[in-house]
Formats: structure tokens, sequence, C-alpha cells
């Protein structure tokens, strides 16, 4: 039988918005207590909870929240984790969102009563979103490196990887790089490379502190502690790395005039940020998951256009961007290599 529309689409709209906030918060609670990897394999409410000590009516109710999210099958074998999602879903997986999307959470959410203070003027301090305070990241780095490893290198390595002299190693600079997981993940693929990560001084002694002074990892990575804004780079970088970092150059042409110094010739810039349009309204994942910090911190993210402005006021021998759909909203690769003459 088909089924009538009544309402207009943006009663529909509306209405489907009620939905956002419990989505994540089943989602949440599913990814706290491990609850996709009891549904490996088919298993039945009654077992599961027993192990769990939940009242098995409720969990049904909850399951059943799953399958409505398309993230679960119901049979009569009971209920299984379906099979696209189990890379993204189950604890053990590589490949695991989990940790990723409940770092993402923090900094995407807001309450009402949160936005009604930080309209105020004075601005309001929020502490728990202020990106330009150093401890903001330094309790972000475990968050970081789970959204690095899951989504984010997976994007850049195999760009990474065209480029002349990855098979024989780069000297490479990681701007702002919050993790060392993007040197892991490059030197597990060109273990010749040579790779500074820059960062906040807090940051880079935290990092630091990963990396076991005997290791291979320690002989390849060095760090370089600093604020963008006021610091040397250094020089001789075969490929720069900025990604998701130039938000906070204050002045971004100035940073990237800099950092463009400290390439070598015939070496390579990569950018890899958001993209906005100039009335600042689209991409709408952006403009809605960056409200949170942006009304902590001000505008943050970067309209389309900006990185390749000053990048071409370096008359880089070629420019290239990239727009790609990501699962975290559109983003833009941007390319640009110095002559080999300059």
């Amino acid at each position: 039988m088909m089924t009538s529309l009544c309402g207009t689409p943006e009663q529909h709209a509306l209405f489907s918005s009620l939905l956002g906030p419990v989505r994540w918060q089943v989602l949440e609670f599913a990814f706290s207590h491990r609850l996709f990897d009891h549904f490996e394999q088919s298993n039945s409410v009654e077992i599961v909870a027993q192990q769990r000590h939940w009242d098995p009516e409720r969990l049904e109710l909850l399951l059943n929240a799953l399958v409505a999210m398309e993230l679960v099958s119901k049979s009569a074998c009971g209920y299984r984790l379906n099979t696209q999602y189990r890379p993204y879903l189950l604890s053990h997986s590589a490949q695991y969102l989990g940790d990723t999307l409940t770092h993402l959470a923090r900094v995407k959410s807001i309450s009402p009563a949160t936005i009604n203070d930080l309209l105020q003027f004075p601005h309001r301090s929020a502490t728990e979103l202020n990106m330009r305070n150093t401890q903001f990241w330094q309790q972000a780095t475990t968050g970081l490196q789970a959204f690095q490893r899951s989504v984010r290198n997976p994007i850049l390595l195999p760009v990474l990887s065209t480029l002349q002299g990855w098979d024989t190693g780069l000297t490479i600079l990681d701007l702002g790089a919050g993790s060392i997981q993007l040197a892991e993940d490059i030197l597990n693929c060109s273990p010749q490379c040579e790779i500074t990560i820059f960062d906040l001084p807090p940051c880079c002694e935290l990092l630091q502190q990963q990396v076991l002074p005997e290791s291979k990892l320690a002989s390849a990575i060095r760090f370089l502690p600093g604020d963008m804004n006021e610091a040397n780079f250094g020089v001789g970088y075969q490929l720069i790395i900025a990604a998701m970092s130039l938000y906070f150059a204050n002045d971004l042409n100035q940073c990237i005039n800099q950092l463009w110094q400290a390439l070598e010739p015939g070496g390579t810039f990569i950018s890899f940020h958001e993209s906005l349009n100039t009335a600042r309204t689209q991409p709408a994942f952006h403009i809605l998951g960056r409200l949170p910090a942006e009304l902590a911190n001000g505008p943050l993210s970067l309209e389309a256009g900006q990185v390749e402005a000053a990048l071409e006021a370096n008359t880089p021998a070629n420019l290239r961007s990239l727009p790609l759909q990501t699962p975290f909203g559109e983003m833009t690769l941007i390319i640009a290599e110095k002559s080999i003459n300059a």
C-alpha cells in the first residue's frame, strides 16, 4: 500500500531534527559499554542481559532502536551487527570509530544554556572549549590520535605516497600535528622519512613521552615546540603538511610565507582543511559541527580560496585544489609545488 505524504517538507525537516540527539546518545551508550561486540554474531537479548545484569525487556527496546538506525539486524535467531558496519563499530577493529566519535561529540555538542552564555557581551569564558588554551590540546591528544588513525590519515597517505622521493624518504614537517599518528603511519609506509613534529610546547612534551628513546620512531622523529604565530619553522623540508591546523594562524599569509621559506626548492606543501563559502553558511557539516567551538573562540574555519591566495603570492610552480567529500564533511586538499629554481 502506498503511503500518503502528510505535512510540508519543512515540518518533516524540523521534526527529524529531534532524532539527532537521541541517535547520538544511543550510539554513545553502545560505545561506552562495548555493546556492539556482543553482536558480532547473532546473539539473544536474554544472554546479553544476563551477562550485563540488565533488564532484557528494556535491552530489547534499545536494540530495536539500533535496528531502526540500520546498524543492527533482528531475526528469529536474535540480533546481529550489520556486516558493513563491523569495521567501525567492533572495538577490536583497526578502523573502530567509537573513540573518534566520542571525542568529536565533546567538541560538537552544546547546551542552550551554554549558547546563551557565549552570546553575552563581554564574552564569558568556556574553558572546556577554549582552543587557544594549551591545556585543551593536551587533553585532546588521545581523541585526535583516534580521529587521525581511523579516518583522516587514510585519506592523506595515498596522496603522500604519490610524491617524488616518497620511496627513498623525505624530510617532512607536520605542522600542528596534535599526535604522533601521522608520523607513525608515514614511517610504516616509508621508513626512510625524517619527520619534524611542530606543536605547542606542552603538546610536544606530551607527545615526546609516547616515543620510546631507543625505538626506530625516536631516530626518525624530532620535536620542534613553538607557536605558529611566533616560531621559526627551520629549513630544508621536502614536504610540509598542514592538516587541519592553519585555523590558528593570526596572519595566514605571513604564516604560509614563513612555511614556504622553510620548504626546499622542488618541495611540496600540502594543506588539508575545510573551505567555507564566502557567506560562511556552507558546508552544513562544518557550520553546525564547529558552532560550539566558534561560539567559544570566535571564527576559526577557513574560507574557500584563502589558502590558495596565500600560496599564489609565493609563485608556486604548480598549485592544485581538490575538493573531497569525506565522512567528516567536505574538505579541500591543496598541493603546491615550489620551483626547483626558487
